[in-house]
């Protein structure tokens, strides 16, 4: 979060607050206004002024808006605009009222989410996922999605018990225009697959070990690959066993284990083909273990979690 910034105006939105800025983008609470008294609560993502005259970055954020165009789901952030506004590209996306997955973590101080919430959230994570992957291009042709960031800031929580995914900025897809190059590594390293910390080609299997360190983490309260430089967390990831999750937490049932065993597999082959798979699973363990858990639940914990935005404003994370 950065401090207040006065308010402003945006073409037909109204800039309440700088919410965060990157190196190459900075994201406003905003509020579309129209006629009659119409107030849309919005994010608005905006390309920096110091890249809007640099063709690349411009081209990696049109791919960004036109990947987004073709996912529509509820377990992905939608995007409502996209366009230019005084020399400045930017898209409008959807509020989100709650928080993210890392804002969780850091309230929750190392306790571990009850197993269901972290298997329902999980499980919503993969819908969304199993959305982007079979995505298609206009005239039909599959897009080949792969996320390549799903991480604790892009599994955004809201109040109503709805978990979506966020950040398609490094995802690739047929649709790219700009490419990355040959073992440039793009993401949060310590959320990687072996495959994409080496540098190789990825599949939509890249993302569900993604998500499987999310799980693990869920459950566990603990990081899974925290070390102290780039080269231990990739050691870790590609070389050491995987820890056993009951020796930070005693009663995770055996289909939950199982589970994580088979969705952090080293070998891609070996994990869960697909996002619906993965998802199928989780389902079976909900059910296996009884627990009974969804938006209801997940929401009445994330708004314990995160009080203020029960008040009127809120904010917004993206």
């Amino acid at each position: 979060m950065t401090g207040p910034e006065p308010e402003q105006e945006f073409g037909k939105y109204h800039l309440v607050r700088r919410l965060a800025v990157g190196g190459m983008a900075e994201i406003f609470l905003a509020e579309h206004r129209a006629e009659a008294g119409f107030v849309r609560p919005v994010v608005i993502k905006r390309v920096l002024p110091n890249l809007s005259e640099n063709p690349e970055f411009i081209t990696m954020f049109l791919d960004e808006a036109r990947l987004l165009a073709r996912l529509i789901h509820p377990n992905v952030v939608h995007v409502y605009d996209f366009g230019r506004i005084d020399d400045t590209y930017f898209l409008a996306l959807e509020y989100v009222r709650g928080g993210n997955l890392r804002e969780l973590f850091g309230r929750l101080k190392g306790a571990p989410l009850p197993i269901g919430h972290a298997l329902y959230l999980a499980g919503q994570c993969l819908a969304g996922l199993d959305h982007a992957h079979r995505a298609r291009a206009s005239d039909g042709t599959p897009l080949r999605l792969v996320h390549r960031d799903i991480s604790p800031s892009n599994i955004l929580l809201s109040i109503d018990g709805a978990a979506k995914l966020a950040d398609f900025g490094i995802a690739r897809s047929t649709l790219q225009q700009v490419h990355t190059a040959a073992f440039v590594i793009k993401g949060k390293l310590s959320y990687m697959s072996p495959e994409q910390v080496t540098g190789r080609p990825l599949d939509a299997r890249s993302d569900l070990f993604s998500t499987g360190v999310l799980l693990w983490e869920m459950i566990t309260g603990r990081r899974l690959f925290a070390r102290d430089s780039p080269g231990e967390i990739q050691h870790a990831i590609c070389i050491e066993p995987l820890p056993d999750a009951r020796d930070y937490r005693h009663d995770i049932p055996d289909p939950v284990l199982a589970l994580l065993d088979r969705a952090l597999m080293k070998e891609r082959d070996r994990r869960f083909p697909t996002a619906a798979a993965m998802q199928a699973a989780i389902d079976e363990c909900l059910m296996a273990c009884r627990l009974v858990v969804g938006a209801q639940q997940l929401g009445s914990f994330v708004r314990q979690c995160f009080p203020e935005m029960l008040e009127d404003g809120g904010r917004a994370d993206d």
